[in-house]
């Protein structure tokens, strides 16, 4: 029996986001960079030939737990996995 999908705005790391959206909406950057002067190193990444930078979005440690639980609630990890 296939297992039936669950739509992604129905999950509760979905839920979850949305309320976390209300906390950091109204977050200026030059205050998150104040707060956290390393946040330009720590909120980097890069591989692939790609480098990407998160430090200039309104998001916090916070937020990227919650797009883990997310991607984890999806189960992306076994999408195109070897």
């Amino acid at each position: 029996m296939a297992k039936q999908i669950v739509p992604l705005t129905e999950r509760p790391a979905w839920n979850a986001l949305a309320a976390h959206y209300d906390s950091v909406a109204r977050l200026h950057l030059r205050k998150l960079f104040s707060d956290d002067p390393k946040r330009g190193e720590r909120m980097t990444v890069e591989g692939a030939g790609l480098y990407l930078d998160y430090s200039k979005n309104r998001i916090t440690a916070e937020t990227l737990s919650l797009l883990v639980q997310l991607a984890d609630e999806c189960e992306l990890s076994a999408v195109g996995g070897d």
